[in-house]
């Protein structure tokens, strides 16, 4: 028994393959831009750290507490007023910040090394070797004490 011949149409077998190959790439591409880069995150943790210092050496609660998870930002207040009143002789200023390590992808730890200019602020207690913890959210990187926590944040 023979069986009929049937015609596969090939012009409109090439362009269905060529648009599910196309929409394939465009899946992976997208997956992969929507991943964070290593750099970016490091990146990012550098700038909260500048932006906590800025904060602390305008006496800036408010722009303090952004920097901090939603459950530690209430201390930004009171260390900003153990700081006392603000001069210019007495500020903050990043000496370095080393071992920018991610674990997963929302969390990363950075020893972070703050140094005085000027005259010592006894309200901030510097220990170069503190790990710092940051938490990724909606809003970018924050700093966040692993116990989540007020006690333990003055280090930044």
């Amino acid at each position: 028994m023979l069986h009929p011949v049937h015609h596969v149409p090939v012009r409109q077998t090439v362009v269905l393959s060529m648009a599910v190959l196309l929409a394939n790439l465009a899946l992976v591409w997208f997956a992969l831009s929507i991943r964070s880069d290593p750099a970016d995150d490091a990146t990012a943790i550098r700038t909260v750290v500048a932006q906590q210092i800025d904060a602390l050496n305008a006496r800036d609660a408010a722009a303090l507490q952004l920097t901090y998870c939603s459950r530690q930002g209430e201390v930004a207040g009171l260390i900003i007023e153990a700081l006392g009143p603000r001069t210019a002789n007495r500020t903050l200023r990043v000496a370095r910040i080393t071992d920018i390590q991610r674990i997963g992808s929302t969390m990363a730890t950075a020893r972070v090394q703050v140094e005085f200019t000027g005259a010592d602020l006894a309200a901030i207690e510097l220990r170069p070797d503190t790990v710092s913890t940051f938490r990724k959210g909606e809003t970018g990187w924050q700093m966040c004490d692993p116990g989540d926590g007020s006690t333990d944040l003055l280090h930044v």
